[in-house]
C-alpha cells in the first residue's frame, strides 16, 4: 500500500508540474504586433511593420511570406525572407502587381523561441485595381493650423484611360470635414507641388478624383492624413451634422440630392440653413442655391439643379444660442453633360374668377400635375413625352390609381438603377405620398419593414391609408387606391410595373463577383480575424452581387454578428478594427484616444460603425467595387 501511495503521489506531482509548466507558457506567449501601411491598391508600394516580444525573449527563427490571393487561393508565394531577430522589429516594403488575376495578398509571419513556442501572424488584404496611382509626400509630419502645407505629388502608375485628375485639399474634424482648396493635376508633368493653408481642423489630407468621361466613372485616391496642431473645436460635444450625397456623378440640369442628419442635444442650435456651391472649370466656387432647414426635423433632404459647373458640394450651417456656428460640407460630386434647354413659357392669361368662387384647374391639368410631381420627386427629372402620356392616360382613364402609379415609378428600372438604400426609398415615399419629410419613429418603422424583406408595396399601402395621402389625391382629383402585395414580384416595364420590390428595397448596386469576394474576405480577416470559409464566401458574395444588401450593410452585419461579439474586444481593439475596415489604415494614438473615450462614455459601437461607413475612404472603396 505504501509503494502504491508513493507511486500515486509521484504521479500527481508529475501532473501538477506539467500543468504548472503549461500555465507558465500560457502566461508568457510570443506576441507579434504587425500592420500593413499603404493604400489597398495593386501596384502601390506598401510597408509591413512588425514588433516581436514575449516568450522566452530568445528567438530561434523568424520568417515572413507573402502570397498572392487568386481565386480564393493563397498558395502562390511571391516574396519571403527572415525577420530581424536582433532588433525584434522592422519594416518590409512590398508591391503586389496587377495584370495577373491577383485581387489581394496574404501575409504570414512565423516566430519560434528557445523554449519551443511558435507564433503565427496572418493577414488577408483585398486589393483593388486603379487607373492611376499617386504618391504624396508632405514636407513635414505635422503642421500648425494657419501654416502653409506643402505636398509633393508624383504619378507612379498611369494607364491614360481617364479624362482628368482633380484634387481636393480638405481638413477633417472629429465629425465631418471641410474642403479648403480645389485644383487640377497635369499628368504630362508626372509630378508637382500642392500648397494650401488650413484655418481649422484636426487633420488634413488630399483627395484625388480620376474621372473618365467615356464611362462616366470616377476613382478616388487619398494621401495620408497629416495631424494639425493648435486648434480644438470649443463646442465639439454640443451637436453634430452628417451630410451624404446619393451619387458621385450628376448630370447638369438634373436634380442633385443630399441627405442630412443633425445629432445633438435639444436646444443647442437656434437656426440652420444649407448652401449649394458649384465649381467652374477654373476651380472657382460660387453659391448656386441656399435655403433654411426645418428645426423640427433632424433628418431630411436638400436639393438643387445645377445649370453650369463641373463640381458641386453642399454645406449645412447650424447656429447656436451663444452665437457660434458649426458647419459641415459634403459632396464634391462631379457634374457632367449639358443642361436640358428650358424653353421660356408662354404667358397664359389669368381668367377673372367669378364672385364667391375659386378658379379650379381642369381635371386633365390636375392629373398632369400629379404625374409631373412623381417624375420630379421619385425620378428627379422632367417628364419624357412618351412616359408622361402613358401615365396621364392611365390616371385619366382610371385604369391606374395614384398608389399604383407611384408603385410603378418606384419599381421602374430607372429608379432601381439609382441604387437607393432602404432609408432613401422610405424618405422618397414620404415626400411623394405625404408631401413632407419623414419623422424619425415613422421612418425607422418602415425602413425596418424593408430591411426585414417586406416588399415596397407594404410601405405604399401603409401610406395610402393616411389622411395626408387622401388629401393630396383629393386635391389632384384622383383615386388613392392601393397596391396588391400579391403582385409584388410580378415583372413589369419601366412605365407600368415594379420589377421586384424585394430586390429594389435592398439598394442593389452592380458589383462584380470578384470585387464582392474581395470585400467579403476583407470583412472576415479584419472584423472576425480569421480566414473566410467557403460557404460564408459564397453566401455573402451572392448577397452583394444580387443586391440583397449593400457593402455598408454587410460590414454592419459582421460587426453585429455573434461571432464578433464573442471576441470580447476592448475599446482600443474595436477602434483599430474600425480604421482597418473603413479607412484602410491604422489609427494613430490621438485617433485611438478620441474614439476609445467615446466608447467609454457610452457611445455604442453601432453608432461608430454608422459614422465610419460614411467616410470618404470607405465610400471610395465601395465606388471601386461598383461596375
Amino acid at each position: 500500500m505504501k509503494k502504491i501511495s508513493v507511486l500515486f503521489l509521484t504521479f500527481v506531482m508529475l501532473i501538477v508540474g506539467m500543468l504548472s509548466a503549461a500555465s507558465a507558457e500560457d502566461d508568457n506567449p510570443i506576441n507579434i504586433d504587425a500592420d500593413i501601411i499603404g493604400d489597398n491598391f495593386l501596384d502601390s508600394e506598401m510597408t509591413l511593420t512588425y514588433k516581436i516580444y514575449g516568450g522566452s525573449g530568445t528567438y530561434t527563427s523568424g520568417t515572413y511570406t507573402f502570397y498572392y490571393l487568386d481565386n480564393h487561393d493563397a498558395t502562390t508565394e511571391f516574396m519571403s525572407g527572415n525577420l530581424d531577430l536582433v532588433n525584434k522589429s522592422g519594416e518590409i516594403a512590398f508591391t503586389v502587381p496587377s495584370g495577373n488575376g491577383t485581387d489581394g495578398v496574404k501575409t504570414l509571419l512565423t516566430v519560434c523561441d528557445s523554449e519551443g513556442r511558435t507564433k503565427n501572424w496572418t493577414c488577408y488584404m483585398a486589393l483593388f485595381d486603379t487607373k492611376v496611382l499617386i504618391k504624396t509626400k508632405f514636407s513635414k509630419d505635422s503642421y500648425k493650423v494657419g501654416d502653409e502645407i506643402t505636398a509633393d505629388w508624383e504619378i507612379t502608375k498611369d494607364t491614360g484611360n481617364y479624362t482628368r485628375i482633380d484634387y481636393t485639399c480638405f481638413v477633417k474634424y472629429e465629425h465631418g470635414s471641410r474642403n479648403v482648396l480645389y485644383g487640377k493635376l497635369d499628368p504630362a508633368k508626372k509630378r508637382g507641388t500642392i500648397k494650401f493653408t488650413p484655418e481649422s481642423g484636426l487633420e488634413a489630407a488630399i483627395m484625388y478624383t480620376v474621372y473618365d468621361s467615356k464611362t462616366q466613372r470616377a476613382e478616388y485616391l487619398f494621401s495620408k492624413y497629416i495631424p494639425l496642431t493648435g486648434w480644438k473645436d470649443p463646442n465639439e460635444d454640443d451637436f453634430m451634422v452628417y451630410l451624404t450625397l446619393n451619387d458621385d456623378i450628376y448630370e447638369l440640369g438634373k436634380e442633385v440630392n443630399a441627405y442630412y442628419e443633425v445629432v445633438g442635444k435639444e436646444g443647442t442650435y437656434t437656426s440652420a440653413e444649407y448652401e449649394w456651391y458649384v465649381l467652374d472649370h477654373n476651380y472657382q466656387q460660387s453659391k448656386a442655391a441656399s435655403g433654411t432647414l426645418d428645426l423640427g426635423k433632424e433628418k431630411g433632404w436638400i436639393t438643387f439643379i445645377p445649370k453650369t459647373g463641373m463640381k458641386a458640394f453642399a454645406r449645412i450651417i447650424l447656429h447656436a444660442p451663444d452665437g457660434h456656428t458649426k458647419s459641415i460640407e459634403g459632396g464634391d460630386v462631379l457634374l457632367v453633360g449639358e443642361p436640358d434647354p428650358t424653353p421660356t413659357p408662354t404667358p397664359t392669361p389669368t381668367p377673372t374668377p367669378k364672385p364667391d368662387t375659386k378658379p379650379t384647374p381642369e381635371p386633365a391639368d390636375k392629373v398632369e400635375a400629379f404625374v409631373t410631381r412623381c417624375y420630379s420627386i421619385i425620378l428627379g427629372r422632367k417628364p419624357d413625352a412618351a412616359g408622361f402620356a402613358d401615365w396621364t392616360k392611365a390616371l385619366q382613364g382610371k385604369t391606374k390609381t395614384a398608389s399604383e402609379i407611384i408603385y410603378g415609378f418606384v419599381g421602374s428600372n430607372e429608379f432601381k438603377n439609382k441604387n437607393y438604400s432602404c432609408s432613401d426609398v422610405v424618405e422618397i415615399l414620404y415626400k411623394a405620398m405625404l408631401g413632407r419629410g419623414s419623422d424619425m419613429k415613422g421612418k425607422e418603422y418602415w425602413v425596418t419593414k424593408l430591411e426585414d424583406g417586406q416588399p415596397v408595396a407594404v410601405v405604399i399601402n401603409g401610406f395610402c391609408a393616411s389622411n395626408e395621402f387622401q388629401r393630396i389625391c383629393k386635391e389632384y382629383g384622383i383615386t388613392p387606391g392601393s397596391v396588391k402585395v400579391d403582385s409584388a414580384n410580378e415583372a413589369g416595364n419601366s412605365n407600368n410595373g415594379a420589377e421586384n420590390p424585394r430586390i429594389l428595397t435592398a439598394a442593389r448596386r452592380t458589383i462584380k463577383k470578384e470585387k464582392a469576394e474581395s470585400f467579403v474576405r476583407r470583412c472576415y480577416a479584419r472584423i472576425l480575424g480569421r480566414e473566410v470559409d467557403q460557404d460564408g464566401l459564397n453566401n455573402w458574395t451572392e448577397i452583394l452581387t444580387s443586391g440583397q444588401m449593400t457593402p455598408e450593410q454587410v460590414a454592419n452585419s459582421f460587426f453585429s454578428s455573434e461571432e464578433f461579439t464573442n471576441r470580447n474586444l476592448d475599446g482600443e481593439e474595436l477602434v483599430k478594427i474600425l480604421y482597418r475596415v473603413y479607412i484602410g489604415r491604422e489609427a494613430d494614438q490621438e485617433e485611438l484616444n478620441t474614439w476609445v473615450e467615446k466608447l467609454n462614455n457610452g457611445t455604442k459601437l453601432q453608432e461608430l460603425v454608422k459614422t465610419f461607413s460614411k467616410t470618404r475612404e470607405f465610400q471610395a472603396i465601395i465606388s471601386s467595387m461598383i461596375d
